[in-house]
This record gives C-alpha cells, sequence and structure tokens, in this order.
C-alpha cells in the first residue's frame, strides 16, 4: 500500500512539478486551460464546452490544478482526514480530464491509486449497507493487539509479556523494511527529478547528476504536457482525379468536417487519428510515414482504408492526393448555433504537396 501510494505521489507531484520548470510560459502565466481543450490530441464534445468559459474560470482551474498536483500529493501521507481529501480531489481532476480529453486507460489506472487512500470506513459510510456486510473487517493492529493483551488479567501476565515482546519484534522488523523502502524510493524520485529538471536547464547543477543516472535509463518521469502547443494545427487528406475538384478523407477520431462533434471514444486509442496530432506539429521529413499513408491511399490499400472513416473514392482510388496543414479552433456557442459547426479553420501550407503515382 505504501509503495503505490508513493507511485500516486510521484506520477502527481512531477506531472506539477515539471510543467512549472519546462519554462512554458503560459504554465507560469496560469493561461494554458484558456486554449488546452482544443489543442490537445482527440478532444470530446464536453471540451469543447469547457473552452466556453470565460477566461478566468480557465485561470483559476490551472491554479487549482497545481495545488492538486504540487500539494495533494504530500498530503497522501497525511492523517486521514487530510489524506482522504487529497484523494477525493486528485479523483475529480482525474474524471474532468477524462471528460474533455481521450486519453486512454491514464485516467482509468491513476483513480484506483487514489481509492488506496480511501479506508474501509470511509467506504462503509457510502456503500450500501448490503455490499459493507459482505465485506470482512480490517484485523486489529499488532500495536492495539498488545494494548487489549495488557489489560488480560495478572494470572497471564507472562504470556501477555511475552506475545508483546513478539509483536514488538514484528512491529520492529516492518519499520525497518518500510525505512529501507523509503530510502529507495527518495532515491529513485531524486535522480528522475534531477534527470528531469537538467532536461530543460532550469537548474544547471543537476546536470552532471543526469549524465551520471541517464545511461541506466530506469529513472522513467510522467510530466505531462510540460509544454503546450498553441495553436492546433491539423492534416487534412485530400483526394482528386482531375487535379481540380478536392474531396477530403475523413478519420473516426480526429477533427476534420467542421459540423462532425468531437468524439469520445477512450480508453480505447486510435493510434492513426492520435499519431496524426503530433505529424502536424512537425515536417513530412520528420514523419515519413505520413507520406507512406498517402502512398497507400493512392493504391487503395483495403487495411488502410479500414482505417478510414469517410473514403471519397469507394470505387477506385484517386489520381491524385494532398495534404493540407489547417489551424483548427474551438467555434462559440452563437456560431455553432447558427451554423452546426464544432470548428472553424485557417489553411496554413500544403504539408504535401499534390502527388501522384508514378
Amino acid at each position: 500500500r505504501w509503495l503505490l501510494w508513493w507511485l500516486l505521489y510521484r506520477l502527481m507531484f512531477l506531472s506539477g512539478l515539471l510543467k512549472l520548470t519546462s519554462g512554458d510560459l503560459t504554465w507560469r502565466g496560469l493561461t494554458a486551460l484558456t486554449f488546452h481543450y482544443e489543442t490537445q490530441p482527440l478532444p470530446t464534445m464536453f471540451g469543447w464546452y469547457m473552452h466556453q468559459l470565460p477566461a478566468w474560470w480557465h485561470r483559476a482551474s490551472c491554479a487549482g490544478m497545481f495545488v492538486i498536483e504540487l500539494i495533494a500529493p504530500f498530503l497522501f501521507f497525511a492523517p486521514r482526514a487530510l489524506r482522504h481529501n487529497a484523494a477525493l480531489i486528485t479523483i475529480a481532476l482525474m474524471v474532468i480530464i477524462a471528460l474533455t480529453g481521450n486519453y486512454t486507460f491514464f485516467n482509468l489506472l491513476t483513480i484506483p491509486l487514489c481509492v488506496l487512500c480511501l479506508d474501509d470506513t470511509w467506504w462503509r459510510t457510502i456503500l450500501p449497507t448490503r455490499l459493507t456486510r459482505l465485506a470482512p473487517l480490517a484485523p486489529v493492529a499488532p500495536v492495539a493487539q498488545c494494548h487489549v493483551l495488557r489489560d488480560i488479567h495478572d494470572n497471564f501476565s507472562y504470556q501477555v509479556t511475552t506475545q508483546c515482546h513478539v509483536i514488538g519484534d514484528i512491529v520492529l522488523r516492518r519499520r525497518i523494511v518500510r525505512s529501507a523502502g523509503w530510502v529507495a524510493a527518495v532515491g529513485v524520485f531524486v535522480f528522475t527529478l534531477a534527470q528531469e529538471i537538467a532536461a530543460f536547464r532550469a537548474v544547471p547543477g543537476l546536470a552532471p547528476l543526469a549524465r551520471a543516472v541517464g545511461p541506466f535509463r530506469s529513472f522513467n518521469s510522467y510530466g505531462l504536457f510540460r509544454v503546450m502547443t498553441n495553436p492546433r494545427p491539423e492534416l487534412i487528406f485530400e483526394g482528386s482525379d482531375d487535379g481540380r475538384d478536392w474531396r477530403a478523407y475523413e478519420f473516426p477520431h480526429k477533427p476534420g468536417a467542421l459540423t462532425r462533434r468531437p468524439t469520445w471514444v477512450a480508453p480505447h486509442q486510435p493510434r492513426l487519428d492520435w499519431q496524426l496530432w503530433f505529424a502536424a506539429l512537425g515536417s513530412p521529413a520528420q514523419n515519413r510515414w505520413v507520406l507512406a499513408l498517402c502512398e497507400h491511399l493512392l493504391r487503395g490499400t483495403t487495411e488502410v482504408l479500414a482505417l478510414v472513416s469517410e473514403n471519397p473514392f469507394p470505387k477506385k482510388p484517386p489520381r491524385h492526393i494532398r495534404v493540407v496543414r489547417y489551424e483548427y479552433h474551438f467555434t462559440d456557442p452563437a456560431t455553432r448555433s447558427r451554423t452546426g459547426q464544432w470548428w472553424r479553420r485557417t489553411p496554413r501550407d500544403f504539408y504535401v504537396q499534390p502527388s501522384a503515382l508514378k
């Protein structure tokens, strides 16, 4: 249990700390959430609604997120009431993230770690009696057993003393093991922190330590959205038979048609839709697999077309294909009410110029 608490602490605390040490001014200025909901890889329809909230709300939400990620982790090891509150607000954060963005199993894996911070008594207060009646009561702790034994009649004083010594030895051994575990945990945490902070040159003195532990590749971090992307580039694949009339391919979950509502697909991760978000941030030279995808669309490869939700060339593949990079933004409520559009977009450049098979 203590090991899992430590893993939860490390996950949340590093997620908050690395946002501040990355040098991203939008995190430090509490403005990141004013655009995050529309620029994240695969937003949901709830993300559209969150985006409509006023700027002061997004700044307050960003500050609250830092409180949860930087302060609440220390409370996982605090007394019962503080530990429970820390777990509950962390669960609330995970639920909001799950509703507004498709992050596969991330939220589903984090919430069970928070659940471990809630004791049996708390569960008995919220669960139906028919469920708690089936759960066994937690065993009495060794120290409590020792106190109970001390109250036994004087005729059994020898047995009581003997049992208390045995229990005392068990408690001591447990404390030694726990202390050793904490030393190892703190060591891993320090090495991880040094490696990640040094990568952003936030603390120059940590660079030698980071270089020393780097080759072992044993200290992984959880830096979620350390550096924010803004605005949102989006790749639209278009085919044509004559080079003049261009029709777009639609993918199941990435933004495309302006009137299509953002989907909620987690915990499934549509790998192609997800990776196209990353590809749009780079260049074709950095993502040559996008060129391979264009070739397969020109050839009409069945396995690739199965990943497309709408094929504008169902009878035969197009002769030409191009990839246009657009800048996408959420619409406002008035625009969506008037046009039915969830998105608005502006063309930026050709990611892949009009091309054909040789």
